[in-house]
This record gives C-alpha cells, sequence and structure tokens, in this order.
C-alpha cells in the first residue's frame, strides 16, 4: 500500500509542479492526469501494507501508524480531486491554495508521529525499523513543506514564488516517489 501510493502522490505533485512553471498549455492536461492518479491513489487503500504496522509493541502502534499513512493518503488524493476539478474546469486556484493549508498541517501532524516513532522503533526494533520510520518520516517532511509553499503561492500570490514552489515540488515529487519505488522493491525493509 505505501510504496505505490507514495509513488502516485509524488507523481501527482509531479504533474502539478509542471502546472505550476506553466508547462501545460491547457489545464485540462493537468486535470485529466490528476483525477487518474487520485483515483489510484484511493484505490491503493483497499492494499495490504507493506511494512507499516508489521513491527511495534502493542497493536495500537501498529494501527496508529496504518491510519497515519491512511490518512496522508486520502488527503493527497483529496489534493489531486481537487487540483483536477481546477484543472479541468479552469477556475481559480485560490481553492487550492487554502486547500494546501489543510494538506500542510494534516503532514505536519504525520511527520511529528513518525519522528515520534523514530525514537520508538530505536528502543524496541533496532536500525531496520528505524530506517523504515526515517524514510517515512522524510516523506512527511517534504509534503509538510510542499503544502506549506503551495498555500503561499495559490493562497496568498507572492511574486516569484511561483515559480520556486514549482521547482521544489518537481523535485520533492522525485524524493517521495523515489522512496515509494524503493518500498516497492523491497529497498527499504523491516
Amino acid at each position: 500500500m505505501e510504496g505505490l501510493a507514495l509513488t502516485l502522490i509524488g507523481a501527482a505533485i509531479f504533474s502539478h509542479s509542471w502546472y505550476l512553471m506553466g508547462l501545460y498549455s491547457d489545464g485540462r492536461t493537468v486535470g485529466v492526469i490528476m483525477a487518474a492518479l487520485g483515483a489510484g491513489m484511493l484505490i491503493t487503500l483497499t492494499l495490504e501494507p507493506q511494512l507499516l504496522g508489521l513491527q511495534g509493541a502493542d497493536d495500537s502502534q501498529k494501527l496508529g501508524e496504518i491510519t497515519m499513512m491512511k490518512t496522508l493518503i486520502v488527503m493527497w488524493a483529496v489534493y489531486a480531486g481537487v487540483v483536477a476539478a481546477q484543472g479541468w474546469a479552469d477556475l481559480e486556484e485560490r481553492a487550492v491554495g487554502f486547500y494546501a493549508s489543510v494538506l500542510a498541517a494534516g503532514s505536519l501532524i504525520a511527520l511529528i508521529y513518525f519522528v515520534s516513532q523514530l525514537w520508538e522503533h530505536n528502543d524496541l526494533a533496532g536500525i531496520e525499523a528505524m530506517g523504515v520510520t526515517a524514510s517515512f518520516t522524510a516523506v512527511s517532511g517534504i509534503l509538510t513543506v510542499i503544502g506549506t509553499m503551495l498555500f503561499f503561492n495559490m493562497a496568498i500570490p507572492f511574486f516569484g514564488l511561483r515559480v520556486v514552489a514549482g521547482w521544489f515540488s518537481l523535485v520533492g515529487s522525485i524524493a517521495i516517489a523515489a522512496v515509494g519505488l524503493a518500498v516497492m522493491t523491497n529497498v527499504i525493509v523491516y
């Protein structure tokens, strides 16, 4: 679940970064791509977790990890849907910007959660579990920064921030997709 979802989230942010940098000639292109990626993210919720919930002291910790990842998936799938609607109907992008504040806050909560799990896994499961949790912590940090930049770019437009947000989204999306691919190909394992 996590590997495919992170790859799709990275692909969605990558596609939106091209839109932010003005590389799509029509907004409908990003609308169609984001709708498909958002639907794919929601489909990943039906899959079994690959790494999360396999290690931990008790069932509540395992359930917490899975719930936090599913929350991130749903939030970023809704983001893909909002961007798809905005691109397809050529609407004002401030709505996407204000939703990005919710994305930033939710991703920050996930970052705080995974940081707290980093110390807990260090005590319980050893270096393997710490590497898995560190990769999800890094992804949550990147998602927090991207959400914050999208908010300041779209909701409160600052001159020159559009290109910066586009480039950071481009590079950050590649890092997120790389972690997702590493999870899917068992490079990152417990």
